[in-house]
């Protein structure tokens, strides 16, 4: 027999929530009579949603599915489906359950994976970069190569906040980023991968993904605890996501792994979904293929390909050069801090200083073994 005073205390927050959802769809209602809107039509789903009343719950997400659609939301639509998803799953079968949840993927996978965004920065008198001028263009490849200690990573380090500037600039279509915080440059439509990957112990490879929405899409304390729809809702559009960006990298069947057990090649790849989750208008990817299989770079190549098509800005620090020149629109070679060359791959691949300095190509070598080449 249970406890009581927590048959008690459990009998009292269901009535708390009966009564608040008895007032919220009253409010609903009456902004209906007002006005018929998306919002208001979705609020009165949920509510009668959890007053057990798929007679009401059904219509009111169904209207406001049509509106969204016929306004051309993509993004409400596919929020609708979901929450359509649910009403069906509960009120009407697994059969329509099934049938909007596929109209949900459809409507996620139309939005698009990335808002424009250039970022652009010119830098003078930092200690490890020094009159480094360079832009990235949307819908572009910008690789920066150069031997180890050459800056790479310190300018990603600028462009996210984490190093500051002495003196120059760094902009994202025009507004200044030179003061702003990691936090304040990740909102701004910024992600990165780093070098080394960075996984807490105990999370799986779904959840680990997951996080990377925390700029996009968040949720109160309250709402967490006391599992409200709109904690729902935002745990399901988290899954889709998520379960969306995994098989663009081919992680798919892991996403129940503990995410530190998979290997280095596989956690890098996780490092790329966990990035991408968050449609960011900007992709820094530092050294990403190291340590990946054939296959696994054959696999990032189409994700870079896909995320530079859909108009993102993909930064790529790249030691392997042979991908460097299959993928980059434009390439900055730095050394010592500096850039050493600035053109597009065939121009930087025959450039006898990148060839010295960065591949260890000594040209009178080159010019005794082959004493026709010039």
């Amino acid at each position: 027999m249970g406890d009581p005073a927590e048959s008690s205390l459990a009998a009292g927050r269901a009535a708390l929530l009966r009564a608040a959802w008895a007032e919220a769809r009253t409010h609903f209602e009456a902004a209906l009579g007002q006005r018929e809107s998306v919002d208001a039509l979705e609020g009165l789903g949920v509510a009668a949603r959890w007053q057990m009343d798929g007679a009401a719950a059904l219509p009111a997400h169904e209207r406001a599915y049509r509106l969204a659609r016929g306004a051309g939301d993509d993004a409400a639509a596919a929020r609708l489906a979901i929450e359509l998803t649910f009403d069906a799953g509960q009120f009407r079968g697994a059969a329509e359950a099934n049938g909007w949840l596929e109209r949900a993927v459809d409507l996620l996978e139309r939005l698009p994976t990335c808002p424009e965004h250039a970022v652009s920065a010119y830098l003078r008198g930092n200690r490890a970069l020094n009159d480094v001028s360079a832009l990235a263009a949307p819908g572009r490849v910008t690789a920066i190569i150069g031997p180890n200690g050459s800056g790479k990573t310190t300018l990603l380090n600028m462009v996210c906040g984490f190093y500051r500037t002495d003196s120059g600039s760094i902009t994202l279509d025009g507004e200044a980023l030179d003061s702003s915080s990691p936090s304040q440059v990740a909102r701004a439509g910024v992600a990165r991968t780093f070098q080394t990957p960075n996984i807490p112990e105990g999370i799986s490879v779904l959840d680990a993904v997951v996080a990377g929405r925390y700029i996009s899409s968040r949720t109160s304390i309250l709402s967490a605890v006391l599992r409200l729809p709109s904690y729902r809702r935002t745990r399901r559009e988290d899954q889709i996501e998520a379960a969306r960006v995994l098989d663009l990298v081919g992680l798919t069947e892991l996403r129940d792994a503990e995410a530190v057990s998979l290997p280095l090649g596989q956690r890098r790849m996780l490092e790329v979904a966990r990035s991408l989750i968050a449609r960011p208008g900007v992709l820094l990817l530092d050294e990403v293929a190291s340590g990946l299989d054939e296959h696994e770079v054959d696999r990032l190549s189409e994700v870079i390909r896909k995320v530079a098509a859909a108009g993102g800005t993909v930064v790529l620090v790249e030691h392997n050069f042979q991908l460097v020149l299959s993928l980059a629109d434009e390439i900055y070679a730095l050394a010592h801090g500096q850039v050493m060359a600035h053109g597009t791959p065939a121009e930087i691949e025959s450039n006898e200083r990148v060839r010295s300095e960065y591949l260890g190509v000594d040209p009178d070598d080159v010019a005794a073994r082959n004493p026709e080449v010039k």
